[in-house]
């Protein structure tokens, strides 16, 4: 389920950045439009105890010019790395729609392999962007041997 986030009360640094990739996508149309993109990187370490940590920032290879509309999130990555941890810690996608200037949480602990369908009546842009963050317990300060989730594979099926 997604929920309604709020990207600056947690870390006003990171929305800025954020919103500077959001702006510096390629603005170029794709030869044919698709209703669908994927894309897939490294995932988060939690160097940090206590904090959501980001993996890397996923989106379009192309910005999709059309109002298009994301019917369908899907997202899979292993659990194989967070050791000890894996009963400890925590594991949430963040996504950013920066053209309807809202962000939304959806909790990614639970299922590691999902497909979750979006209500139309969010009208989550295509061009948005797409965060595993990893929280490892409540210990705040550096963690010894840190959990670490090595790839994120993320599916956006829209509508246009």
């Amino acid at each position: 389920m997604l929920i309604q986030h709020n990207l600056s009360s947690e870390d006003p640094c990171f929305a800025q950045a954020l919103e500077t990739i959001a702006l510096e996508r390629p603005r170029e149309v794709a030869g044919r439009l698709r209703a669908r993109w994927n894309a897939e990187g490294p995932g988060p370490v939690a160097l940090t105890g206590g904090v959501w940590n980001n993996g890397v920032v996923l989106g379009p290879e192309f910005r999709i010019e059309r109002a298009s509309r994301v019917s369908a999130l899907e997202w899979e990555y292993p659990t194989t790395k967070l050791g000890e941890w894996h009963d400890h810690s925590d594991a949430r996608l963040l996504v950013m729609d920066f053209e309807g200037k809202s962000s939304w949480v959806v909790d990614a602990k639970a299922r590691t392999t999902a497909t979750m369908i979006v209500p139309a009546e969010i009208e989550l842009s295509a061009n948005c962007l797409v965060v595993l963050q990893l929280k490892a317990g409540d210990r705040v300060g550096r963690i010894y041997r840190p959990p670490y989730i090595p790839v994120i594979k993320v599916g956006v099926t829209y509508r246009y």
